[in-house]
């Protein structure tokens, strides 16, 4: 869940960790973000893009 986000995008091996490629999709003010990446397959490495509302602050997550 990232419910102070601007934006929320998939960065990894598969997109050559562009932000701007596989952006998600927020499910309004629940925090969720959803989206679908084909290129993925078994075993990429990836992490999360989460740009904040404040001041565009943005940091990399791994997956819990």
């Amino acid at each position: 869940m990232a419910p102070n986000a601007k934006q929320v995008s998939v960065i990894g091996d598969f997109n050559g960790w562009d932000p701007g490629l596989n952006a998600l999709v927020s499910r309004g003010a629940t925090g969720v973000w959803e989206g679908f990446a084909p290129e993925v397959e078994p075993g990429a490495r990836y992490k999360y893009r989460i740009t904040s509302e404040y001041r565009n602050y943005h940091v990399d997550k791994a997956d819990p």
